[in-house]
């Protein structure tokens, strides 16, 4: 059982007047951080210690105990539930200057603390606004066969090959961690030698769950872990965490608990697929996002001409439609038609989370063997933002010779977004061949050409209009080029990367194969290749 936080109260008694004063944010941390003692990065309660917390209408009492409230002497978390009330939550986190939080009777009533010029204000909002998800349908609709279905998808990215999922990690290093704990009380690692025996999942299904979360957040500077030594060795405030038990539910989360000990609650789904996808849309909550909905629908049913998806609609849809392996869940900010929601998916995430640096800055030669052959592993990239453009450069020798490429997305697909555009230009920036095909992740360059150097651009890919189909925003993500290239020439000299400045944390590193790490403070290892800090 987990630890709790006790608000002993009787809250449904609490006006529902808003927008009341109730401290400034000083007072406020003071408050909670006055109660964990030692302080440090987890404040260990020694007993339950009373605490007065304003509300719209006069007090409540609260009570805290164990390890849920944290306080490093300028950061404060604590999360937990209503003493009394049986289906409740509360969570309350930041600093002196920045205090929010918020307090959940899952019945339907709910206050909300924010802070607004140094001054911390409370009021009624419906519950949705705090667990979005809490009380819509649990849609159970065309399960049977999905478990042999999105294995078969597995092969878009290295599957799993046996490794001990007890201890996975994306980007080891990186300051930020998600942490999936699959350790919970009834959970399905209780006992990690029987209980894969004992329920429908193996470790492939696991693996899959952290394949999904790990590519939707590879363009970020965050270590997604099944190691929970690594999340108990970082501060609470870089921190968040996806919980999965072993039973039917409905999937929920608390609006923006990342930075504190609170979770996100994913239940059984019939595959690591669906269970990772479910567990990305929660993690989305935690961030401080809200769903995608469409006219009449709290969820976004897909766009079926593109088979797209944004990861806060619904992916039940999408595997229903047979979406396959050119699925696109996507980050949104609501560009589609009939938008409910919006908000700025990638601003929301970066408020906690920073983007990687671009990993290739000017241009790289495309790696091509003598037997003109060019192997997606030795010619991988990534697309960070929408802005970011890749530049491969190649030379055809005297007489011409056939180009013949495909650019594919290397992440696995439950969270792979990128959908690849590909230019091929020659050396005065004339456009030779251009591609990005409709409802393909893929992108297509074939085509005879004359003598000369070229340069093959990737960037993320739009489809449709905005509003009728998807922008650049979130085409984000890693990919390979393949194919070849015959009578290929001498090797382009490669554009550099800019002189770092002195002083700066900026470290570039040269691979055996050639690839460049510049800038990037963090390595992702999933795709091959690691970045380290600068000394």
């Amino acid at each position: 059982m987990r630890p709790a936080l006790l608000v002993s109260a009787a809250l449904a008694a609490v006006s529902t007047a808003s927008g009341a004063r109730v401290g400034t944010g000083r007072e406020m941390f003071v408050k909670f951080a006055s109660t964990s003692a030692p302080r440090g990065r987890r404040g260990v309660l020694l007993e339950r210690v009373p605490l007065q917390l304003a509300t719209a209408n006069g007090n409540v009492d609260l009570h805290v105990e164990n390890s849920d409230v944290t306080d490093d002497g300028e950061y404060m978390a604590a999360h937990g539930v209503v003493q009394g009330v049986e289906e409740s939550s509360f969570m309350m986190k930041g600093t002196a200057g920045d205090f929010y939080g918020w307090v959940a009777l899952h019945n339907g009533t709910a206050w909300e603390y924010h802070t607004h010029e140094g001054h911390v204000n409370v009021e009624a909002v419906p519950l949705s606004k705090i667990i979005p998800d809490l009380h819509l349908p649990h849609d159970e609709e065309d399960t049977a066969d999905r478990a042999a279905s999105s294995l078969a998808f597995q092969p878009h990215e290295t599957g799993y090959a046996g490794q001990d999922i007890r201890y996975l990690q994306s980007q080891p290093g990186a300051e930020k961690v998600l942490y999936l704990n699959f350790d919970t009380s009834e959970g399905f690692w209780v006992d990690y030698e029987t209980t894969m025996e004992t329920i429908a999942y193996g470790p492939e299904h696991f693996y899959q769950t952290w394949q999904v979360m790990a590519t939707a957040f590879s363009m970020y500077n965050l270590n997604v872990v099944t190691d929970k030594r690594v999340y108990d060795a970082a501060n609470v405030r870089d921190t968040g965490m996806a919980c999965f038990y072993n039973k039917t539910r409905r999937a929920f989360a608390g609006i923006n608990i990342f930075g504190t000990r609170g979770c996100s609650s994913n239940y059984r789904a019939k595959d690591g697929y669906d269970m990772g996808l479910t567990a990305l849309h929660e993690t989305g909550h935690t961030l401080g996002m809200y769903h995608d909905g469409s006219p009449g629908r709290d969820y976004m049913e897909g766009l079926d001409e593109f088979k797209y998806m944004p990861i806060m609609g619904n992916h039940w849809y999408a595997r229903k439609k047979e979406y396959g392996a050119e699925a696109l869940y996507q980050w949104s900010k609501g560009e589609y038609s009939g938008a409910s929601s919006r908000q700025d998916d990638l601003q929301l995430i970066q408020r906690y989370i920073t983007r990687r640096a671009d990993d290739i800055v000017g241009s790289r030669a495309l790696s091509v063997g003598s037997d003109g052959v060019v192997r997606s592993a030795a010619n991988r990239g990534k697309i960070t933002d929408r802005t970011d453009s890749d530049s491969w450069t190649f030379t055809v020798g005297q007489g011409g010779g056939r180009v013949d490429l495909t650019v594919d997305r290397t992440e696995y697909l439950g969270g792979a977004m990128l959908d690849v555009d590909a230019t091929l230009r020659d050396s005065s920036g004339r456009v030779v061949a251009q591609s990005n095909p409709t409802a393909d992740r893929r992108a297509f360059i074939d085509r005879t050409v004359a003598g000369g150097q070229y340069t093959l651009v990737i960037r993320g890919g739009a489809e449709g209009t905005p509003r009728n189909g998807f922008s650049s925003y979130s085409s984000l993500g890693n990919y390979g080029i393949y194919g070849s290239v015959t009578n290929v020439g001498p090797t382009p000299v490669p554009t550099p990367p800019p002189t770092p400045v002195p002083g700066a944390d900026y470290l570039t590193l040269r691979g055996s194969n050639g690839r460049v790490f510049s800038g990037a403070r963090f390595g992702f290892l999933s795709d091959g290749y690691a970045t380290y800090p600068a000394e």
